[in-house]
């Protein structure tokens, strides 16, 4: 395989991957109503299977780029993949809301390592600045096109398959992205810039993860809280 090649394979599986991570953010929009019927779930039940998601994945974000620097970028992707896609098993096949809630919080920390980990491998596989800038407008592309396809999709999966559809789906997904990741991504790193601080990484996930918190539950009368406590 040819240079030229081996770089569109690349940014292929990575615009994959991505899609595939971004895909499950939006299409669990569509399956809520079926699983607050399947799995009796409240309100706030609901509430929290979208925010397990968004939480885990801003808590990782920052900590996973620079595990990627150190520990080899193509090895922490992949180890995303695998957690995105075992967490992906659970939640399909979860019986009740807190196993659903558990695997939501471990596709958020695969996710995080996907978004990352394939942002940077694109940036190390393309390094000449018209390829690469040219390589990151289609990797942005991509993630939009995620984005609007999921309630669409989505819904097409839950009135056709049932709700565990839209998790089954990133099984064989998962799976083509890792063999081909596995076989074509070479690997990078670059520990000379990067050093693990244990403080300021757990640091970093509890700074993100809370500030994420507090923004979603801003619908949840947060804020109406606060300014009750202004006003006593």
């Amino acid at each position: 395989m040819n240079r030229d090649r081996i770089k569109a394979v690349t940014l292929a599986a990575m615009c994959f991957a991505l899609f595939m991570a971004n895909l499950d953010d939006t299409v669990m929009n569509m399956a809520l109503p079926k699983i607050q019927i399947s799995l009796n779930s409240g309100v706030s039940g609901l509430q929290w299977i979208l925010n397990a998601y968004t939480l885990s994945a801003a808590g990782i974000m920052l900590p996973s780029g620079t595990l990627g620097d150190i520990y080899g970028r193509k090895r922490v992707f992949l180890t995303g993949l695998v957690i995105f896609t075992i967490a992906s098993l659970i939640c399909g096949l979860a019986p009740n809301l807190s196993i659903l809630i558990t695997g939501r919080t471990l596709q958020g920390i695969g996710a995080a390592a996907l978004v990352t980990g394939s942002l940077s491998i694109i940036a190390d596989t393309f390094p000449e600045p018209k390829e690469k800038a040219k390589a990151l407008g289609i990797w942005a592309a991509v993630s939009g096109l995620a984005l609007v396809a999921g309630p669409a999709l989505g819904g097409l999966l839950v009135d056709t398959l049932g709700w565990q559809s839209v998790f089954f789906l990133n099984l064989p997904l998962g799976a083509i992205a890792f063999q081909v990741t596995s076989r074509v991504v070479k690997e990078s790193k670059d520990p000379s810039k990067q050093r693990l601080d244990v403080p300021g990484l757990l640091l970093s996930v509890i700074f993100l993860a809370s500030l994420t918190y507090t923004l979603t539950q801003g619908n949840a009368g947060l804020w109406r809280y606060r300014r009750s406590l202004s006003c006593c």
